[in-house]
């Protein structure tokens, strides 16, 4: 397919399963033959989250281990043109060292009955480029309690009791890179009294 950067793919079809693979080595594969028997009822969500971690053990992504991050509901049309009823759950990848942050790496949409409907594999695909040396936990505690790093809070946070403390990546796509972070989870008691993990 003739184009920009960002369009240009090499598509791969069979029947109503396709794949689309990008020069940047994100990739999509669809599969358009699901008819739907009604809206559907829906299995328990941590079925989906379970079939999602065994669908990606099949070697077809370019890390060896994902973790749920989010699961959502909601409505595609089938082959047919009839809603149904979806789960996608979204899933990061675990590197050597720790979970990979700042992207979902990989969407998987499933119909109500656990079928497929797609897999997106967002990022793209990195190689070993240096080792770099990177600050203790401790040091990078002392940055976060002074303003540095980035957080997840909605309010501001008048205390917080960390439980966890991880190595783990920022994805700079656009750099191209992988980042070493230190990722500190926990509960944050907001200004308002309130409470936010």
């Amino acid at each position: 397919v003739d184009g920009n950067d960002v369009s240009r793919r090499a598509v791969v079809a069979d029947g109503a399963r396709t794949v689309n693979y990008y020069v940047t080595g994100e990739w999509k594969y669809t599969d358009e033959s699901f008819v739907a028997s009604g809206e559907g009822t829906l299995l328990p969500l941590t079925e989906y989250e379970r079939l999602a971690v065994e669908l990606t053990k099949n070697g077809s992504l370019p890390f060896e281990e994902y973790t749920v991050d989010d699961v959502s509901t909601g409505q595609k049309k089938d082959s047919q043109g009839n809603l149904a009823n979806t789960v996608s759950v979204y899933l990061l990848a675990n590197g050597a060292d720790g979970t990979i942050q700042g992207s979902c790496e990989v969407e998987i949409v499933f119909w109500y009955d656990g079928a497929v409907s797609s897999v997106d594999k967002y990022s793209a695909d990195f190689d070993e480029y240096k080792s770099v040396s990177i600050i203790s936990s401790r040091e990078a505690w002392e940055l976060a309690l002074t303003g540095g790093g980035a957080h997840t809070l909605w309010k501001k946070a008048a205390s917080a009791t960390v439980t966890k403390a991880e190595l783990a990546y920022w994805l700079e796509e656009i750099k191209g890179y992988l980042q070493p972070i230190w990722m500190f989870t926990g509960t944050a008691v907001t200004e308002d009294g309130g409470a936010e993990d």
